[in-house]
């Protein structure tokens, strides 16, 4: 949906100064409409980094039985899933194959219009 807001310039510049690498306004924006409707728990999962949610998500992936196909969503709790970008889900998929060939645990993912799917292997 466009929405077109008027939004106070010393909050705009502020968030600029404040945001870590440099994440866009609306990114910010639609991060922080997503914590306050989702409420503690997606604040919370709002504020994880990449790094963070690649730790969670490889965590959940041992926890897998052998022979499990899973997505990097079903690794995740659905409200960071939500939290992310596009760009930010396809960054952390990347690292996530990276990371678990490296490990052993998984084959290469099957690409699918519901993103990578992954079998545990070991």
């Amino acid at each position: 949906m466009l929405l077109t807001i008027e939004i106070p310039d010393d909050l705009v510049y502020a968030a600029g100064r404040l945001s870590p690498n440099q994440v866009p306004l609306q990114q910010l924006v639609v991060t922080a409409l997503r914590a306050h409707v989702g409420g503690p728990a997606a604040a919370m999962y709002a504020q994880m980094g990449r790094k963070d949610l690649l730790a969670l998500a490889l965590k959940n992936l041992a926890a897998q039985p052998v022979g499990a196909s899973f997505t990097l969503r079903a690794l995740l709790v659905e409200q960071a899933w939500e939290a992310l970008s596009d760009g930010d889900r396809r960054q952390l998929g990347k690292e996530l194959k990276h990371a678990a060939e490296q490990s052993g645990l998984v084959g290469l993912p099957t690409a699918t219009s519901a993103g990578a799917v992954y079998q545990r292997i070991a």
